[in-house]
């Protein structure tokens, strides 16, 4: 059984959020065979947030990393969601609940019309989340974040996410996946910038 939370852009990981890993980690204490997948979309600063969830129990994230996605566009972060959603297949989708935000309010219905299922919207507060213990941060530290990237020449709203290489880097960045988009020669300068730009080559 495969869990996924949606996590909002950005670097801070939000009460709402954090509830609603709790929500799925108490589902996942009841079963055996459950996996909790974290799913964001946005700046490379989401990772601080990915890796804070992790670090409440989370077994692995997923990152769709792309400048030109507004934190605050819930057309293209519900597009980016249900997209990835389906790629990677998924049981039950849960979400923090943002009343005090009324564009990301529509998130969790948004997502639920475009994959044609139900989404779990977790209110704050609703589930009281852990704090995470210095073991538990410092394995974070080890767990899976995989990051897609749209291709470069594609518009944000209504891009499918279609992954086509892929890249493990195991020094600067341990345990990351880079997914580049399908056009060969695009991959090729991608892989090539991305391991220039951590002196691998």
């Amino acid at each position: 059984m495969r869990i996924i939370v949606l996590v909002k852009p950005g670097a801070e990981l939000d009460d709402s959020d954090a509830c609603a890993v709790e929500h799925a980690l108490n589902i996942a204490r009841r079963r055996m065979d459950v996996q909790v997948t974290l799913l964001t979309a946005g700046s490379a600063d989401c990772v601080r947030s990915l890796r804070r969830a992790l670090a409440l129990g989370a077994d692995d994230a997923v990152h769709v990393a792309d400048d030109r996605i507004s934190p605050y566009d819930a057309l293209t972060l519900s597009r980016v969601y249900a997209d990835v959603a389906t790629d990677l297949g998924f049981d039950l989708v849960v979400c923090g609940k943002s009343p005090d935000t009324p564009n990301l309010s529509l998130i969790p219905d948004l997502v639920a019309a475009r994959l044609e299922a139900p989404v779990t919207a977790v209110p704050p507060r609703s589930v009281p989340p852990r704090h995470p213990s210095f073991p538990a941060i410092a394995e974070a530290r080890q767990k899976l974040i995989s990051t897609r990237i749209l291709p470069a020449d594609a518009p944000v709203t209504g891009a499918a996410i279609k992954p086509a290489i892929t890249v493990i880097n195991r020094s600067s960045c341990p345990n990351t996946i880079i997914y580049s988009d399908p056009d060969p020669h695009a991959a090729a300068v991608r892989l090539v910038d991305f391991l220039a730009e951590r002196r691998l080559v």
